[in-house]
């Protein structure tokens, strides 16, 4: 399998979870079906499109954190835009305090079963190229993104504990080889979205805080250039 690496950044994140409404919290990281939007974006597929090509198995993600995970809150005022023909005279507002992630930076691995798709991604990365804008959560934080460029992986199979540079999906297999000076940390994040954009299937991650490498034993990785990366 290749996979089509880049990084991806902005000045602040937010990619809400699930079980939050009046004070929205943010995931760490872009989950799986986040990923599927961006790409989708990125090739100029429609919202009723990326669903169905894009978060299936025949597509495959993994990320890891370049930049430590910092989180800060800002207030930011709601407006009813069903009023808004001349925001001038909106009286109603609803204030929110919105966790963000600040200054985030990932690299990003996909792959696509489909070869149209796949070349039609690296035409568009390695071109610096986006059909629409792409952005970390929210339309207004704006991401920017730069190609690495293009990697076979060879998938191995292991007994043995290996540095592991992309986030983790917790399953039955995983043994870790906790270190000091590093900071675990771990979320239940959706990774299965379907047609209708509704999550059917949630999985538990773990992850190095500042993106330091996980030393871990699984039954099975991807070795994609010079880094191991397990896909979400």
């Amino acid at each position: 399998m290749r996979f089509l690496i880049w990084d991806l950044w902005g000045d602040y994140a937010h990619f809400r979870k699930y079980y939050t409404t009046s004070s929205p919290l943010t995931f760490a990281f872009p989950p799986r079906p986040t990923l599927a939007g961006i790409v989708g974006a990125l090739l100029g597929l429609q919202k009723d499109e990326y669903p169905r090509i894009l978060s299936g198995s025949e597509a495959t993600y993994a990320v890891r954190i370049m930049e430590p995970i910092k989180k800060t809150r800002l207030a930011v005022n709601y407006i009813n835009t069903k009023e808004a023909i001349d925001m001038s005279k909106i009286k109603t507002r609803s204030q929110v305090r919105l966790e963000l992630v600040k200054n985030p930076c990932y690299r990003i691995y996909f792959s696509h079963m489909d070869y149209s798709i796949y070349q039609l991604a690296l035409q568009m990365l390695g071109k610096g190229k986006t059909y629409y804008t792409l952005s970390l959560g929210l339309s207004e934080l704006l991401a920017f993104y730069r190609f690495v460029g293009e990697e076979e992986g060879e998938k191995i199979t292991s007994s043995s504990f290996v540095e592991i540079k992309s986030v983790l999906p917790l399953r039955e297999d995983l043994e870790i080889e906790f270190e000091s000076e590093k900071e675990y940390m771990k979320d239940t994040m959706p990774v299965l979205q379907n047609s209708e954009r509704i999550v059917e299937k949630y999985n538990r991650i773990i992850f190095e805080r500042q993106g330091k490498p996980i030393k871990a034993k699984v039954n099975s990785y991807w070795r994609v250039g010079d880094e191991q990366i397990v896909v979400l």
